[in-house]
């Protein structure tokens, strides 16, 4: 794997890049859903990246873990005056979620959850808004606790529930609430119910994205964005500016002789600085240039629309007219099929997604018929079942009983009239579950039921991969007859693969036609049949290249030399290869990865993965397999054979790997030759400011405070704490919510004067010893129960211990400067505040039960 690319000082981060519209998003719930939660702000999360800011807003989740601080007053009003008050002018929506627990009386009602609800239903007669969405957990049957003492209580909260939806659904002004199957259903139900609410063209946020540039071209520049043309300037400014300094400490010695000759050396190691400082700067500027495009495509996302030739899948509202007439077939097999069970294959490439979404299925519902697809990963029945369940599919209000798949199948079918069951990708029910397992049985049962006693006006059609006929053959389910039962998608025959290439409108040259033919076939390794895969792609290449071939690309190497040019484009080299190689296997297969894995493998940001992958997703080099564009892969295995040996060989040139550390180096050399002690110390300090921005570690330098430093993503935390030690002045840090479980990064770091490190996996407090200006800390929501590592820390003035498993106060009692201290949510007796208190009796002790 490369080298990661070495992130460098460039400057400090205008603190108004962009002008950015924020709007609040309250949480509500009792502590039953917290998977929910997790996915609520997963969620908004992923919109702000993808689509939120091309809007230019931002979407902020509010909730009482994360915004209410502890006071004097009732606890629910301090978390309402905190949150709901406090954001109510940008507060766009209140979303509740509900399992079997309705929470804790309040005080003025019932829950902290109901006031939230009182309060946004009261803010909303008066001002029509926020907006109010509330999701219901599905329980059919009310789920016990274990112990006996436990289920009263809990009855009655699953009472209070129903009552309360009974409420929202009886009330006035009616609250429509939606309901779900499970936690792991949530976030596809979530996702659905607010991409239609936020991308409502109605809201005040919404606009039409400006149209993405076609591939190839420029695209028009972002507003200001980090580490711009100012930034590099004045890292041109320091490298003068230290160059002058150092050279004028040498060369003022002109005066005496002896004193110039002794000084000579140095100042002379600062010429092949300087030359080397300019060498980099400018070859670093148009570095650095194409990281800020990547950056700005992937915190916009998006790609250009496929046209003619694409490797993406059409769907659903596309028109496809297959050059072979195959979609025709298809259509009129289904149609005329008397067989229940019916099974379309094809090899991998062959465009049964394409000929089904675009042309097979939207011909059937013209028709009449009804069509339910589902996948056969998991609990292929229970997706099945899901998939018939869907609201508005067949049923405007879903049956509730669903606990037998035939008898729901034979409802659907009356009511549809006719029903076309489609199971996608039939392969994962054949490979991924064990003969003997229960899923599979379940579903060959189903199958074999349908098959012996057909029900009416209702067709399955299973598609699967040629590769898996003899998989199929081992279920015991009914053979697969031609003309019959089964029908295959075959690639194309060289007549039709040429009429493909003609159709797309591209002038291209008689004999140019028949060189990508007879280069597509010897790809394909299929005498006389191309798939259409392969002939997309070789469609993008001679797309790219205007439908002529260039006068360096010799005979049979068109391709080879697109997918070279394609990842040594300016924008991409830099990034490209370290994020294709974690995507292909030894065996020269492609395998998917999320942006996330490719992030930590290549050492590239997210965002800059992101942007990178986008980019090599209109060269057609790699695809996504969610909306999202969360997980990637190689757009075809062929295309992974190819890249294999490319990758293999490719190497960035000496001087381009080493030029980021060259100019560092040769000044670092020249400034330690003089014991440039303050201009080292400044330069440093900034360097690591820069450095912490870059690794999602926002760190600034507020006047009479010190620093401020915010972790936000844990992939590179290990190395932002290290940075730390680089910060001569007071310091400020918040690792809350980050995945940091080891402190010993900061141990010695005397310059530490606060630190969060709520809601992390922290437990181990032993690297804080000797941190004398430590007055602020915060250990809610951790794993933290010896406080004993903190009994030196004499400056420590405030501790917060909310949810935490500490109950031994002792080691806090000869903590002179302790003046305020947090207890909601441990089981500290009362015997050891009361110790604590004798021992400090100016200690403020804030303990809510």
């Amino acid at each position: 794997m490369e080298t990661p690319t070495t992130w460098e000082y460039t400057g400090s981060v205008p603190a108004q890049a962009r002008d950015i519209r924020e709007y609040h998003i309250f949480l509500a719930s009792p502590g039953d859903v917290n998977a929910e939660r997790q996915a609520v702000r997963a969620f908004f999360e992923e919109f702000n990246i993808t689509t939120a800011g091309h809007w230019g807003v931002r979407f902020t989740v509010v909730d009482w873990e994360n915004y209410a601080t502890v006071g004097v007053g009732r606890p629910q009003e301090l978390i309402t005056e905190q949150t709901l008050k406090t954001y109510k002018d940008s507060l766009a929506l209140v979303i509740g979620l509900m399992g079997q627990r309705f929470g804790t009386p309040s005080g003025a009602a019932e829950s902290g959850t109901e006031e939230e609800f009182e309060w946004a239903l009261a803010h909303w007669r008066q001002h029509q808004r926020p907006e109010i969405k509330w999701y219901f957990r599905k329980i059919d049957r009310f789920e016990a606790p274990a112990s006996p003492d436990e289920i009263q209580a809990a009855l009655g909260q699953w009472e209070r529930v129903r009552a309360f939806r009974r409420r929202l659904d009886e009330g006035e002004p009616r609250v429509f609430a939606g309901e779900y199957a499970n936690a792991a259903a949530f976030p596809e139900v979530l996702r659905r119910d607010l991409r239609l609410w936020l991308e409502d063209p109605q809201r005040q946020w919404a606009a039409k994205p400006e149209p993405t540039p076609d591939a190839g071209k420029p695209e028009a520049p972002a507003a200001a964005e980090p580490n711009g043309n100012g930034a590099w300037l004045i890292r041109a400014a320091v490298y003068l500016a230290i160059f002058a300094a150092v050279a004028f400490g040498t060369w003022h010695e002109w005066d005496d002789l002896e004193r110039l000759h002794a000084a000579l050396p140095v100042g002379m190691l600062l010429l092949p600085a300087l030359a080397i400082a300019f060498g980099e700067l400018g070859p670093g500027w148009k570095a650095r240039e194409r990281r800020k495009e990547l950056h700005r495509r992937g915190a916009r996302g998006g790609t250009t629309q496929p046209g003619y030739f694409r490797l993406r899948p059409y769907e659903d509202g596309e028109a496809l007219t297959r050059a072979d007439g195959a979609h025709l077939e298809t259509l009129h097999w289904i149609q005329r099929a008397k067989a229940p069970l019916l099974f379309l294959t094809g090899v991998s490439g062959a465009g049964k997604s394409s000929l089904l979404n675009a042309s097979v299925l939207p011909g059937l519902r013209a028709e009449g018929w009804t069509v339910v697809a589902a996948r056969s990963f998991g609990d292929p029945t229970e997706q099945l079942v899901s998939a018939l369940l869907e609201p508005d599919r067949i049923w405007k209000k879903p049956p509730g009983d669903a606990d037998d798949p035939r008898a729901l199948l034979e409802r659907a079918a009356k009511r549809s009239g006719r029903l076309l069951v489609v199971l996608d990708q039939f392969e994962e029910f054949l490979i991924l579950h064990e003969e003997s397992s229960a899923e599979r049985e379940r579903l060959t049962r189903l199958l074999e039921s349908i098959t012996a006693e057909p029900i009416a006006g209702l067709t399955v059609l299973c598609v699967f991969r040629s590769d898996y006929k003899g998989a199929y053959m081992q279920t015991g389910l009914p053979p697969l007859a031609q003309d019959g039962n089964w029908e295959e998608i075959a690639a194309f025959y060289l007549p039709a693969a040429r009429r493909f290439l003609e159709d797309s409108g591209m002038q291209i040259d008689a004999d140019l036609l028949e060189r990508v033919i007879d280069e597509a076939t010897a790809v394909e390794e299929t005498k006389g049949l191309i798939r259409p895969i392969t002939l997309n792609m070789f469609g993008l290449v001679l797309q790219r290249y205007g439908g002529r071939l260039p006068e360096d690309v010799a005979p049979g190497r068109l391709l080879r030399s697109y997918l070279e040019e394609a990842i040594g484009r300016g924008d991409l080299r830099e990034t490209a290869p370290g994020l294709l190689r974690p995507m292909l296997t030894d065996a020269g297969t492609k395998r998917p990865r999320t942006v996330e894995e490719l992030s930590l493998e290549s050492g590239a940001p997210a965002t800059q993965a992101r942007g990178c992958l986008l980019g090599l997703e209109e060269q057609g080099l790699v695809r996504r397999l969610d909306r999202a564009g969360t997980t990637w892969e190689i757009s075809h295995d062929f295309l992974a054979r190819m890249l294999g040996p490319i990758l293999a060989g490719w190497r960035e040139k000496l001087w381009r790997r080493a030029r980021p550390a060259l100019a560092p180096a040769a000044l670092a050399v020249g400034l330690a030759a003089l014991v440039w002690g303050p201009v080292a110390q400044w330069a440093m300090a900034n360097g690591a400011l820069a450095e912490l921005n870059n690794l999602y570690c926002p760190a600034r330098l507020e006047p009479d405070k010190g620093y401020e430093v915010n972790c936000t993503d844990a992939i590179e935390l290990e190395k932002a704490l290290l940075l730390l030690h680089q910060l001569p002045q007071e310091l400020h840090l918040d690792l809350s919510g980050t995945e940091v479980t080891d402190l010993s990064p900061l141990q010695g770091l005397s310059s530490l004067a606060s630190l969060d490190l709520s809601v992390t996996e922290v437990t181990d407090l032993s690297p804080l010893q000797g941190l004398s200006s430590l007055t602020s800390l915060s250990l809610s929501s951790t794993e933290v129960t010896d406080l004993s590592p903190l009994q030196g820390l004499s400056s420590l003035t405030s501790l917060k211990l909310w949810g935490t498993g500490v109950t031994d106060l002792s080691p806090l009692q000869g903590l002179s400067s302790l003046t305020s201290l947090s207890l909601l949510g441990t089981e500290v007796t009362d015997r050891e505040i009361e110790q604590l208190k004798q021992a400090k009796s100016d200690l403020q002790i804030i303990r809510l039960r």
